[in-house]
């Protein structure tokens, strides 16, 4: 009897387990499409030592669909903004966008960016990325 119950937690754990892992998500990003681009991540590059009214060069990592031509970064300190600026800088190589942008107020903000671009002739906007910032005296 004790061996039919072992039995049966042993195929009951295994069970689970198969189906905890059918239900990870595998999905990949979709590809992009031409003149495509798509924002992966923001960071400061000071990132701790953010000071209030002082102006940053913020990097923003991307994948694209070849040279894309991107006019402003725009920001949102939580609910604040959009603020939006020119893209200074693209370096294809290291898929990063520097923008020179000026932060707000002493605080924790959640900064949210977004890149316009051109595509087809027309200004695009692209995908959003955040991260979590502190702008300190």
């Amino acid at each position: 009897m004790k061996s039919a119950g072992a039995g049966f937690l042993a195929l009951s754990l295994v069970l689970i387990m198969i189906s905890s892992c059918a239900t990870v998500s595998t999905k990949q990003k979709d590809p992009l499409g031409p003149g495509e681009l798509r924002l992966v991540s923001v960071e400061f590059p000071d990132i701790g030592r953010v000071k209030q009214n002082v102006r940053y060069l913020l990097n923003v990592k991307f994948e694209s669909d070849g040279e894309i031509e991107m006019r402003r970064a725009c920001v949102y300190w939580d609910a604040q903004g959009p603020q939006c600026f020119p893209v200074i800088d693209v370096h294809y190589g290291e898929r990063k966008i520097k923008a020179d942008i000026s932060t707000p107020h002493l605080g924790y903000y959640i900064l949210k960016c977004y890149v316009l671009y051109v595509r087809d002739g027309k200004t695009i906007r692209s995908n959003m990325v955040e991260s979590p910032i502190e702008i300190t005296k």
